[in-house]
């Protein structure tokens, strides 16, 4: 297990249960260097110590394993050499801590070579090594006699609880579209009896008792026995809509959607309760709905100012006027007007001074423009009156008051505007 969570792949993959158990006998898993070369290393080996095939190269009691484990938590870096002489003398083992820090670096360490050459000085190799082999022996007696005894365990389960079909005794049955079907119908049919019926009960548009979901599904082949899970409809849920009137919203939020509701805020001006109080649902509380419904909740908020006195920007310069009402957020719209006022200057503002609009509303300001040269027919007068063909610049006024310079021509003694024809008298 701890293999598979370090390297997330298993230490022995093959093709069946018989197959993974002879190569956990016969083979080394790979080692977790070559496969996670980023696991420390010292947690590393604490693994592949677990793992050693001759239970006598494991770990010979849990709390041995855990204090390994409590060294590595203590100091990450650390290093367990553990290192087995099997050639020279079988029965040595070298189990030691190398740490990383500089304090134990400096310490004597005793290394694989030095331990295989103590092996080879030691004057009872050959009696070791046979006491060893008698040992092995054993071990590897005792691994091929549960195989044995797994393998049989594994064979009686396959033949006698199997829903393979190659295996399986039970016959086949063939699932049919029970979607539609009453749980009664179901209950007094041949399907009851052949398998084993699963019923979940849950709310739903489906008529109730009704049966509106199965697992499997139809078309399927199972054997007689197997679970087939089967959904039976309660019906439609009604839902009685929770009061939440003067609730805090998220509060009534969560009491609504408790109810099996779904929630719409929505906010409305009123002063008459604390802001982000509840001032009414919509449907209302103690009305009944269907389950899954929205309400919509309107929740207070102070009330906004939104409508501003315009003020007065009549013979301010364009610059300061556009300020000053863009102060009161307000939109301005400049309108260029011929004047024998200063360019610049504002002339009329539309609407007036004083005027009540709602912010963001448009103000047009008129603001003088120079005065256009007063062209003329060279073979007129130089006097507007001087007849057909005469051309000037004419101040006109609207209904409005507004007023501003146009040029003029006449024309069968009368003047009309140059730009749009238009007879003025």
């Amino acid at each position: 297990m701890m293999y598979e969570m370090l390297s997330g792949k298993l230490p022995f993959d093959g093709t069946g249960a018989v197959s993974i158990a002879i190569m956990q006998i016969s083979e080394k898993p790979k080692p977790l260097a070559e496969v996670a070369p980023n696991i420390p290393v010292g947690l590393r080996q604490i693994t592949e110590k677990a793992m050693e095939k001759d239970p006598a190269d494991r770990y010979q009691s849990a709390q041995e394993m855990l204090d390994a484990i409590a060294a590595f938590r203590r100091d990450p870096s650390i290093s367990f050499e553990y290192e087995y002489n099997t050639q020279d003398n079988p029965d040595k083992t070298i189990n030691r801590v190398v740490s990383s820090t500089a304090k134990t670096a400096g310490k004597a360490a005793v290394s694989t070579s030095q331990a295989r050459r103590a092996g080879t000085m030691n004057s009872g190799k050959g009696k070791n090594v046979k006491k060893q082999k008698a040992k092995a022996a054993k071990g590897f007696f005792g691994m091929a006699v549960a195989f044995v005894i797994g393998a049989a365990i594994l064979v009686y389960l396959i033949f006698t609880n199997s829903t393979n079909s190659f295996f399986s005794k039970h016959a086949d049955v063939q699932l049919i579209n029970f979607v539609g079907m009453t749980e009664d119908e179901f209950r007094a049919s041949d399907y009851n009896s052949s398998l084993l019926a699963k019923w979940v009960y849950e709310y739903n548009d489906a008529p109730e008792g009704t049966i509106f979901q199965q697992n499997p599904k139809q078309g399927r082949t199972v054997k007689a026995g197997q679970k087939v899970t089967l959904k039976v409809s309660l019906g439609t849920q009604w839902v009685t809509v929770p009061d939440v009137k003067t609730y805090v919203s998220d509060d009534a939020k969560k009491t609504l959607q408790d109810s099996g509701l779904q929630v719409v805020s929505k906010y409305v001006e009123d002063e008459s309760v604390a802001a982000g109080t509840v001032v009414y649902t919509e449907p209302a509380g103690g009305e009944t709905v269907e389950g899954g419904s929205t309400v919509n909740m309107y929740i207070a908020r102070s009330k906004r100012d939104n409508m501003v006195s315009v003020t007065s920007v009549t013979g301010l310069q364009v610059s300061e006027g556009t300020a000053d009402l863009q102060r009161q957020n307000l939109v301005v719209s400049v309108v260029e007007q011929p004047s024998s006022e200063a360019e610049g200057t504002i002339l009329n503002q539309e609407p007036a001074a004083g005027t009540q609009v709602r912010i963001r509303s448009t103000v047009r300001l008129y603001v003088a423009t120079a005065m256009p040269q007063v062209v003329q027919d060279p073979s007129t007068s130089d006097s507007p009156s001087s007849g057909d063909g005469a051309r000037w610049s004419q101040e006109i006024t609207d209904d409005n008051g507004n007023t501003w310079w146009v040029d003029v021509e006449q024309r069968d003694g009368h003047v009309y505007r140059v730009d749009t024809g238009e007879m003025l008298w």
